[in-house]
């Protein structure tokens, strides 16, 4: 029941929505090493994130390690990720 309005946003979606400029513009995977692999943004979402996931059975761990240990994207205005720019809503 959206109280008689055509359409509106929930709070949740609003507060996520502005958390966008956190996001990074991929995943490092690695200890901080020569041997680090990045994982752009782009290639961790949809059909192509979850190939990305399942391309080793330690995978999972290594994306969660790295979500844990790196910096998130600058707290800033007009710092908004490419790979979200391309995003299909579904």
């Amino acid at each position: 029941d959206n109280k008689g309005t055509p359409f509106c946003l929930t709070e949740e979606f609003a507060a996520v929505y502005r958390l966008h400029s956190l996001s990074p513009p991929g995943l490092i995977l690695g200890d901080g090493d020569a041997k680090d692999k990045f994982i752009g943004l782009e290639d961790l979402l949809g059909d192509e994130g979850r190939k990305q996931m399942r391309e080793t059975k330690t995978r999972p761990k290594e994306m969660m390690k790295s979500c844990l240990h790196w910096p998130c994207g600058a707290l800033m205005s007009s710092n908004y990720p490419n790979a979200f720019r391309d995003v299909a809503p579904t």
